[in-house]
């Protein structure tokens, strides 16, 4: 039986999947890493297709059952700057395979969530710094309870407003 659902997520990526067909990794603020599917999102008159871009904030519509489905979407929050420069494009990237190598699916961890937000939006609205990324991998191991030596270079990363 399949249960539908009304969540903020975050899109972190896709992949092509049959003939019309995307596999997309979104991160939930309510269930966590989700791997879901957009049916016909690749035909030309897909409705969704512009909604469901990678580094968007989206109310989205899911039907759980066996595999996840999105039913709809919403944008409420696109980053713009992200896709735009390549070095901030690099980092979203690099934050987000990150946060899919660590986070296992359908556990879910608002904090998490909202570090992926800040990390976005810091992204997005500041000057580029290498140590964005660097800082985002830290407070997402410190988030998921790994013991992390502490340094000064580190504590001061976790310390940071971005």
């Amino acid at each position: 039986m399949s249960e539908t659902i009304n969540t903020p997520g975050i899109v972190l990526y896709y992949e092509p999947w049959r003939d019309y067909d995307r596999r997309y990794v979104l991160y939930t603020e309510l269930f966590g890493k989700v791997r879901a599917r957009a049916l016909g999102i690749r035909k030309p008159t897909a409705k969704l297709a512009g909604v469901l871009e990678p580094f968007a904030e989206t109310n989205l519509y899911l039907i759980l059952g066996k595999q996840a489905t999105i039913g709809g979407a919403v944008v409420t929050q696109r980053f713009h700057q992200l896709t735009r420069h390549k070095a901030k494009d690099n980092a979203a990237i690099y934050c987000s395979e990150v946060l899919d190598q660590l986070v296992k699916d359908q556990v879910a961890d608002t904090a998490v969530y909202h570090l992926l937000f800040s990390n976005f939006t810091w992204l997005d609205h500041a000057p580029y710094s290498k140590l964005i990324p660097v800082s985002c991998v830290i407070k997402l191991i410190q988030l998921l309870v790994y013991q992390i030596t502490d340094q000064p270079v580190i504590s001061w990363l976790q310390q940071a407003a971005f």
